[in-house]
Formats: structure tokens, sequence, C-alpha cells
């Protein structure tokens, strides 16, 4: 075991402590004395360092500037600890989310692409990391609510953005709104995609589904403002199976047109008869003149009837009367009553 000679800063005195030693007292006035080489410990010809105390402090100290939100504070500690501490999720996740946290209306997207870019490999840390199954739950909520409160917080700048331009600048900046949307929703699919690929159905339920779904949901705001929606409606799809992996029911939100005055009657959007009037209405109304022209006052007086008589038992039950008669009508037309995706 090798010997450290030391200067005591008191007296000068000779203190030798052996290397792994923290401190000693020298012999001479008694002043404690730190052994500054006690961090390197030889191990197989290798130096490595300790630096849990170091570490636990740096720790201790971007949890408390991550908790406050002050975005330079925890990064200047977590770039510290990663360079010690560089295969730890929590440097990771949180340099790449608060790089990206301060965004605004014109890079909300590629910020929202590029913490998308860096998920995977964190999750992967967290599988890897050997934590009790308990903790690994903790971690995982923990980053799931920072993606929710992220894309919101993204959204809510783009929207109200947006909103407050004048009329004849909203046009100009209406592709960067869409780009803001997509780019939120592709956070969503990378981290859903992240979990599921890493825990499989651990966290399916809880936290990949509803990911999934988060960026359907951000999505589909953008559909009705293409022309070409092909690939948009396609990627839907894609996940809304995913989805439903977790959720059998789930059904693709509507796009574009809601049944008011059936989902108000059925209480769902989402259910076997308001299914077939879905399809009624885009694979007959929607095909001919006539159609068209009462889907489009459908949809401009049906929200006023809703609004003044949805609440009333006389209105839902006269109205389901009627319904449920139409629809049986349709199912031996054959129009189908399974979970369905709107046409548009």
């Amino acid at each position: 075991m090798a010997l450290e000679s030391l200067k005591c800063p008191e007296c000068g005195g000779s203190v030798v402590l052996d290397n792994d030693q923290e401190y000693g007292f020298c012999k001479y006035c008694g002043t404690k004395v730190q052994n500054t080489n006690f961090a390197k410990i030889k191990i197989s010809g290798e130096i490595k360092f300790d630096y849990s105390e170091e570490l636990k402090n740096l720790y201790s100290l971007a949890r408390r500037a991550k908790y406050n939100n002050n975005v330079t504070q925890a990064i200047r500690y977590y770039d510290q600890i990663l360079v010690k501490d560089p295969n730890n999720w929590e440097p990771n996740f949180y340099i790449a989310y608060f790089n990206v946290y301060n965004s605004s209306f014109n890079n909300i997207d590629s910020c929202a692409m590029s913490l998308a870019n860096n998920i995977n490999s964190i999750i992967f840390m967290v599988k890897e990391n050997e934590i009790k199954a308990q903790e690994k739950t903790r971690i995982m909520n923990e980053i799931n609510s920072r993606i929710n409160s992220l894309g919101t917080k993204y959204y809510n700048i783009a929207n109200s953005y947006y909103n407050s331009l004048p009329p004849q600048s909203k046009t100009y900046y209406l592709q960067q709104l869409l780009n803001d949307c997509s780019g939120i929703a592709q956070l969503f699919y990378a981290f859903g995609d992240a979990v599921y690929q890493h825990f499989q159905n651990i966290y399916g339920v809880s936290i990949a589904a509803p990911s999934w779904a988060s960026g359907i949901n951000y999505q589909k705001l953008t559909i009705s403002y293409k022309k070409n929606k092909y690939q948009d409606e396609q990627k839907m799809i894609f996940y809304a199976n995913k989805v439903r992996m977790f959720n059998p029911y789930y059904a693709l939100p509507a796009t574009k047109k809601g049944c008011y005055v059936a989902t108000s009657i059925y209480g769902s959007y989402d259910c076997n008869e308001v299914w077939v009037l879905r399809r009624y209405r885009d694979y007959h109304l929607d095909t001919n003149y006539f159609g068209k022209l009462f889907i489009k006052a459908y949809y401009k007086i049906s929200p006023t009837i809703v609004k003044y008589f949805g609440d009333y038992k006389l209105f839902k039950k006269i109205g389901r009367k009627y319904l449920d008669k139409f629809v049986i009508k349709l199912k031996e037309k054959g129009y189908s009553d399974k979970p369905y995706n709107d046409k548009y």
C-alpha cells in the first residue's frame, strides 16, 4: 500500500498517510490534514476517480435548479455531472430537455425534433440502469410528465403567437404553425416508440399508448390545412393501430367533421351507432351533390341545436328513437358498426 507524504498547513510538519486514507492528523500540532490524492484509487494499474461526494453535491444543486425551472443553472450543473457520470439518464435527459425548453414560435419544430432524436438513447439508459423496478417506474413517470408538459407548452406558445397575428400575416405564418404541430407530434411518437422498444408491455398502457395518442392529436391539427393528406393520414392510422395494442377500443379522433347531434344523443363520438352514421356520411352523403349540401347545412346548425337542447332528456329520448331505427336500416344495407377512422 503506497504512502503519501503531506505537509501540515499549520506548522509545516510532515504527515505520512496511506493513499487510501481520506485524512490524518499532524503529530506535531494536531491539525487535521486532508489527503488530496484520496480520490485516486489504483485498480489493476489504472487510475480511477471517486467522484461520489462531488456528484452528490452537483445532483443536489442540479435538481434544485430543475425544480425551480432555472434553465441556465440546471444546464450548467448537469453539464458538470455528465463529464463524471456520462451513462446516467438524468444529465443526458435534462441537458437535452432544458436546451430546448425556452423555444420561440419559429424554432419549436426543430427543438421538438432535437429532443425526439435523443429520447431513444435516454430511455435505453433507464432500462440498463441497475435499480429496482419501482425506481425505474418513478423515473419513467418523471420523463413522461416532462414530455407532456413540454408538448403542452410548445403548443400554447405556437397557438398563442399565431392567434395574436393580424389576419394578413396569418397566411404567411400558417406553415410554421403546422411545422410546430408536426414537430410536437413527432416528439410524442418517438417517446412512445422508445418506451415500447425498451420496455415492451411494462409501460404500454400507462405511457407508450397515451404518448402515441397525444402524437395523433397534435398531428390531426394539421390535416385540414393540407392538400395532400395521405401520408399524414397513414401515419395517424399506423399509430392508432399501435395504441390499439393496449386499448382495443381506441378510434382516431375526428380531423374535420363531428356528428354533433348523434354524439350528443349516444354520449360518444366512438360508439357502434355513431360509427354506422359516420360511414353513411363519408361513403354515401359525401359522394353526391345534395348529400354534400346536407352535410354542410348539418354542421352549420347542429352545434346550435346541441347547445340549446343537448342536455334535455326528452331531446335525447326522441332523437334516439328515430336514430336507432335509421341505424338498423343502414346496418341492413351493409354499413358496419365496428370501430371506424373518418375518411377525412
